[in-house]
């Protein structure tokens, strides 16, 4: 499964749980156990994190509590937004850019260090 599917699968699976959990609703959840439950493998914990930061940067999801950041650590709960939820209806051609795009700054921001 490449990237994009996998963020959709997630996707797909956030909003399943959202819908059927209260608790998640109201509170959100960790990242970190979603992907688990999930079953879904982005890779490393670093590279789970960027997949939720992408995610995160197109609009699908939002930490609770904090209205104005750009990424997501470990100990921040996530939960889908409005957009998010309408994935099954959306063109997804503007998440295939933005992993494009993380990707090609992630490459050269490798080469910086």
């Amino acid at each position: 499964m490449d990237f994009v599917n996998k963020l959709k699968e997630f996707m797909k699976f956030i909003c399943k749980k959202y819908e059927s959990n209260d608790t998640f609703r109201g509170y959100g959840e960790y990242s970190w156990p979603l992907i688990e439950e999930s079953r879904i493998d982005f890779g490393d914990a670093r590279a789970q994190l960027a997949a939720m930061d992408i995610l995160l940067n197109q609009g699908l999801i939002e930490i609770v509590g904090k209205k104005s950041t750009r990424s997501i650590k470990i100990t921040d709960r996530i939960r889908p937004t409005f957009k998010g939820l309408n994935t099954k209806r959306q063109d997804w051609s503007n998440i295939i850019s933005a992993v494009t795009e993380g990707i090609t700054k992630g490459i050269i921001g490798g080469f910086k260090h």
